[in-house]
């Protein structure tokens, strides 16, 4: 059985972060800043992983009304959830799971190299080391979804609706 591992990436071979993935290669927590190089982002990793015991866990609320939890040693943050969430409940959930996964991850030495799609690609949600966190930009819901959708009848069970 595969476990949790924590990966050094690079955007672009500009930005480097680092993000833990579950065996499911899953992201679930990443850097919480950008790093100027490897070794960095690397050391970065060494201090979450000293600091796993007594990490305090703490969810917070950003201005769009999303969700996501951190993790704090000493006033410094040095993990964030991946993603962000629109129910309080959920980084909740999934902080209860965080400390166990990350304590019994691996570290892989190979750096993963993306490339951006863009400046809202979501490894590039964070500033650069020292400027803290920046939410991701929010594209209006029709832009994201696009024109409402038909669908069959046989799909439905019956009569036609319209989804978003």
């Amino acid at each position: 059985m595969s476990r949790a591992r924590f990966q050094v990436f690079t955007v672009d071979r500009t930005e480097v972060g680092w993000r833990c993935v579950a065996s499911n290669n899953r992201a679930f927590a990443r850097s919480p800043e950008l790093y100027v190089d490897e070794d960095a982002a690397r050391a970065a990793v060494g201090a979450l992983l000293q600091a796993g015991p007594v990490l305090a866990l703490s969810v917070v609320l950003d201005t769009q009304g999303r969700w996501r939890w951190l993790a704090e040693h000493q006033g410094e943050v040095l993990a964030v959830s991946s993603r962000w969430y629109y129910r309080r409940v959920e980084p909740g959930t999934a902080t209860a799971q965080f400390r166990p996964a990350a304590g019994a991850a691996t570290v892989v030495d190979q750096v993963a190299r993306f490339t951006a799609a863009g400046p809202d690609h979501p490894l590039l949600r964070t500033r650069r080391a020292g400027s803290g966190l920046v939410p991701p930009t929010r594209r209006p819901l029709a832009e994201r979804r696009g024109p409402p959708r038909r669908m069959s009848s046989r799909a439905t069970g019956g009569g036609s609706h319209v989804t978003t």
